[in-house]
Order: C-alpha cells, then sequence, then structure tokens
C-alpha cells in the first residue's frame, strides 16, 4: 500500500515515506505511474501492474505466524 499525491498541475508529487515519517519527492517516471494509476481507477486506461515506490515497509513474516 502506498500514499501518493500529485499537484494539480502534476508537475509535483510526492510518496509517503512510513519510516522516516515524512514525504518524499517523486521523480518523473514515478509521477507518469501515478497518473497512469489515475486513469486505471478512473476506467480511461486498462489495468496493467504500476511500479511505484511502496510507503510501508515490508513485513517478514515470522515461524509463528506461519
Amino acid at each position: 500500500m502506498g500514499f501518493y499525491y500529485l499537484t494539480p498541475d502534476g508537475r509535483a508529487g510526492r510518496v509517503w515515506q512510513a519510516e522516516a515519517g515524512s514525504w518524499a519527492p517523486l521523480d518523473e517516471a514515478q509521477r507518469r505511474e501515478v497518473r497512469n494509476g489515475l486513469r486505471i481507477a478512473r476506467d480511461r486506461r486498462a489495468p496493467e501492474l504500476l511500479t511505484l515506490p511502496i510507503s510501508q515497509p515490508l513485513e517478514r513474516a515470522t515461524e509463528e505466524d506461519a
């Protein structure tokens, strides 16, 4: 899961970095992926996998969790 935002003009965007507790800037390629995700959500583009930075660190399952 990730938290992202774009400015209304799409020229800036950020991703929430949970470990740091702050927003990190998105580069142009990442902003393009967010725009593609918005188009998919609005049924204006066919679903596809998106390559985006994650907001939450991945948790490893322990033997107790299995």
